[in-house]
């Protein structure tokens, strides 16, 4: 994961960026995602997560103030996410006390929280950029990484799905669903199988409709497992509610560019 290059690193870039910060001397375009980990990290190694979360609500909306940010319900600072990160940053130093504040810095910047969109692990789009959660802290709705538990192919072979080019199928698959390549072969057609969780689907040069083929995927943590594939850039439909042999489904479809399409589902209790 790419770090921006003005990123203070060491002890010193770090306290002067601090210094700059507090004195709302900090060009906007140095308050980037990496440079909120920097302070939260500086808050919390120096104060504990409780205090420094009190410190970041004030210092983060004065900066916004005086770079021009407004801090509105739908711009400047968010409760949800600054709380999210310093807890998260929190936990994170209590693992690394036993070495020096850059090096805790250096595994940060190189950590899952790196990624600005770390936070939709958490929550759907919808949840954390609503009104309420910039104002008031919303708990996480998804607490795990969610999974594929099985698939069902709509015609005959849920590991020969029908596609045109196998290696842009395993690219795209390993992209964008999370899966990992686990077997290739030539005969009696090009195959690729791949696999996530321990669930396997299967792409063939087979001749078949690729519009008329797809796979019915059973999911846990089906909110969780949307988010995922909205912040890898999947477009997704009909988030609904279907009902099957009596039993209620939280349901959503996925196009893949390959014209397969995916009924992602997970029984509702």
């Amino acid at each position: 994961m790419s770090v921006v290059a003005d990123t203070p690193r060491t002890l010193a870039e770090v306290s002067a960026f601090i210094r700059d910060f507090e004195a709302c001397r900090l060009p906007k375009a140095r308050w980037t995602h990496e440079g909120h980990l920097v302070a939260g990290l500086w808050y919390v190694w120096h104060l504990g997560a409780a205090e420094a979360l009190k410190e970041l609500r004030v210092r983060i909306a004065r900066h916004n103030t005086s770079v021009g940010t407004l801090n509105t319900d739908s711009s400047g600072y968010h409760e949800t996410i600054t709380r999210l990160y310093v807890e998260e940053i929190g936990r994170f130093c209590s693992s690394w006390r036993d070495e020096s504040m850059e090096a805790a810095l250096s595994h940060l910047l190189s950590s899952p929280l790196a990624d600005s969109k770390w936070p939709l692990t958490r929550y759907t789009a919808e949840q954390l950029f609503s009104v309420q959660a910039r104002r008031e802290w919303v708990p996480p709705m998804m607490s795990e990484r969610p999974h594929f538990k099985a698939a069902y192919p709509y015609q005959k072979d849920v590991l020969s799905l029908p596609v045109t080019d196998i290696d842009a199928a395993a690219r795209w698959y390993s992209a964008h669903f999370g899966m990992a390549e686990v077997e290739r072969r030539a005969e009696p057609v090009p195959t690729v199988i791949l696999e996530r969780d321990g669930t396997r689907i299967g792409f063939a040069v087979n001749g078949g409709d690729a519009a008329q083929d797809g796979a019915a995927i059973l999911v846990t943590g089906i909110a969780a497992m949307k988010a995922e594939l909205e912040s890898k850039g999947v477009e997704l439909g009909n988030w609904r509610v279907d009902e099957r042999n009596g039993r209620k489904l939280q349901v959503f479809f996925v196009v893949a560019p390959d014209a397969l399409c995916y009924y992602f589902h997970e029984p509702l209790e």
